[in-house]
């Protein structure tokens, strides 16, 4: 029964992913054509989602910060990349939160595919995209990394590395689910 419940709940996270995927492209391939080309935004530390993104998707208020952590060992380290701690979140009528930044030179959205439900981990619920500006698109965190990157580069792998303060472990799990043809396999760091 276990397995059962197991094998659900990673088609539900792969489906829910998929459709935060194809929303945020959407939003962005619509706000590249209101706001032209997205090396032209406006980009800061600041909080970019009400001009280029709640146009596009049906975003319903703010949420009140919670934890969203790494997918280490233990998984302590508290995640901040994509503005999850340092930026605002923002609530979706479908249920799922997303939070978009500019910082160190790159625009991250992070997305909690089931809101603040938990377990609010990297790679089971909570997962990053990268809004690239030279090729005005949106990809998931990691998927123009080789597989072996994705897997297990210190800084972003999709891996319970066994220092649980790797801080941004979990951050390319989704490009890791794209890259196995949309699957979560049996070595995936569930």
């Amino acid at each position: 029964m276990p397995n059962l419940i197991e094998k659900h709940q990673k088609k539900v996270t792969v489906t829910a992913l998929k459709t935060a995927y194809s929303i945020f492209s959407q939003a962005v391939t619509r706000s590249i054509q209101d706001n032209g080309d997205i090396e032209g935004w406006e980009l800061s530390y600041s909080d970019m989602a009400p001009k280029y993104i709640f146009p596009y998707v049906e975003t319903v208020g703010i949420v009140k910060k919670y934890g969203l952590y790494n997918l280490g060992t233990g998984g302590s380290a508290y995640i901040h990349w994509g503005g999850w701690s340092n930026g605002k979140i923002y609530a979706m009528k479908n249920g799922m939160n997303y939070s978009l930044i500019y910082d160190h030179g790159g625009i991250y959205l992070t997305v909690d595919i089931n809101g603040t439900k938990g377990p609010n981990r990297m790679g089971r619920d909570g997962f990053v995209f990268e809004i690239l500006p030279k090729e005005n698109t949106l990809i998931l965190a990691g998927a123009n990394r080789t597989r072996n990157d994705v897997v297990n580069y210190f800084f972003g792998g999709c891996k319970k590395f066994p220092n649980n303060n790797v801080y941004y472990s979990g951050q390319f799990c989704g490009a890791l689910i794209m890259l196995d043809g949309w699957k979560i396999k049996d070595n995936y760091p569930w």
